[in-house]
């Protein structure tokens, strides 16, 4: 869709005639959507996503400056008078309700301004039916919760870019937030084996020339596709990817995305078992989280480390609703590894940990249990985006925390990477 149709969609979507740009492109599955910056001001209107369903019907959700949400309905072809009108709406199986809709610019199509409770069917909703008179159309919304994430990112996004405030995830220096990876400087004699500056003492396996960071990743699909951290992977000249204990295979990058710090790698090595994401119900706040992953490898105990806590927090930095915030510590190496709910199931990957230092000398107090952990629902937009196939479980009887790990054990590897 080029850029001359996005700006008439902006036009007819939000219903102004103020010229506007597009910026941030991004594809979701369908899927397309971006940023849309005012040009006189430079300052962001909107952002919107659009997928033409098999029907005709092209469906806009959009986020606006001020949080409002939109949904657009339009088709070649149809024509409405201008004004505002009603139509019949229904969500699943529940009662059908009035909805008041406005006509679109274009008169091709009608907008609705969502109001809390209607808001919520973008999130757990599964199909929305639309009866205006004798015409009744359905759309299929199960994935819309991962776009909403994605749309809320980019109004935080733009938001922070205009405040001048750091970026999460997007690889800016200034930012506080610490990625979890572990970097270690080796020796240059061959034979030597020497501690690792700065971090915390681990003694990386072999002593070589050059840089070697560890982190984690788990297998998310039967084919061989490992879900890491972007970050854990930058850079390396060669990834190697195993089990405690075993032998190591090449793997390759197949799909990294900087702004979500996410990497898709994959690998002849066998994979003894394969993560399920959570499906359904969203988790909450105060759920408890298990962190499995290869924290300090070579120091700590080499067959995995594990981490329990809770979901602290809905949203990262700066409201970053891209992220959960989780009391589980994370330490240099648990990166790219899973974060795992109480029935077993995945439902979000470990990222970062908030940078005490940098935090102490701008508060003169030291922060604790600050964790940061990339929401399952952007991870499965990713893996949908590059065609990965994964599983789903929806959430059953919570498991003993024993038993979560011997579940992570068998999907969770090491990430080797050597720069």
């Amino acid at each position: 869709m080029g850029r001359l149709i996005w700006c008439l969609v902006f036009v007819a979507f939000v219903g102004t005639s103020a010229v506007a740009k597009m910026i941030d492109p991004f594809r979701s599955g369908g899927w397309r959507g971006g940023a849309f910056i005012d040009n006189r001001t430079g300052k962001l209107k909107s952002c919107i996503v659009t997928g033409r369903y098999k029907s005709g019907i092209l469906l806009s959700i959009g986020v606006m400056r001020s949080r409002a949400i939109i949904m657009g309905f339009s088709k070649k072809g149809w024509r409405y008078r201008p004004g505002v009108f009603s139509v019949r709406g229904r969500i699943d199986n529940n009662k059908w309700t009035t909805l008041r809709v406005k006509t679109l610019s274009s008169r091709e199509g009608f907008s609705l301004l969502l109001n809390k409770k209607t808001k919520r069917i973008l999130r757990t909703g599964r199909v929305l039916r639309i009866r205006d008179g004798k015409d009744l159309f359905s759309f299929n919304l199960t994935r819309t919760a991962a776009l909403m994430d994605r749309l809320e990112s980019c109004v935080n996004r733009r938001l922070r870019v205009e405040a001048g405030l750091p970026v999460v995830g997007s690889g800016n220096g200034n930012t506080a937030t610490r990625g979890t990876s572990e970097e270690v400087r080796t020796a240059r004699l061959p034979q030597t084996r020497d501690k690792a500056a700065g971090t915390g003492g681990a003694t990386p396996p072999t002593a070589r020339r050059g840089k070697l960071s560890i982190g984690s990743g788990f297998f998310v699909s039967r084919d061989g596709h490992i879900a890491t951290n972007r970050h854990v992977v930058s850079g390396c000249r060669s990834i190697r990817v195993g089990y405690p204990n075993g032998q190591y295979r090449n793997a390759t990058l197949v799909a990294a995305a900087r702004r979500d710090d996410l990497a898709i790698l994959k690998t002849a090595l066998a994979s003894r078992a394969v993560a399920s994401f959570r499906a359904g119900s969203r988790p909450r706040l105060g759920d408890d989280v298990v962190i499995f992953g290869f924290p300090y490898f070579g120091v700590l105990a080499k067959s995995g480390n594990l981490a329990t806590g809770n979901i602290s927090a809905l949203a990262g930095l700066a409201n970053a609703t891209s992220y959960y915030q989780v009391s589980a510590p994370m330490q240099p190496g648990n990166s790219g590894g899973p974060v795992i709910g109480a029935s077993g199931n995945v439902i979000a990957i470990a990222q970062s940990k908030l940078n005490a230092i940098k935090i102490a000398k701008v508060t003169g107090d030291i922060p604790q249990n600050i964790n940061f952990a990339i929401k399952g629902s952007v991870i499965l937009e990713f893996l949908e985006a590059n065609d990965v196939k994964y599983l789903t479980r929806v959430p059953g009887q919570p498991l003993k925390v024993s038993e979560i790990a011997a579940s992570a054990k068998e999907f969770t590897v090491i990430v080797r990477c050597s720069g």
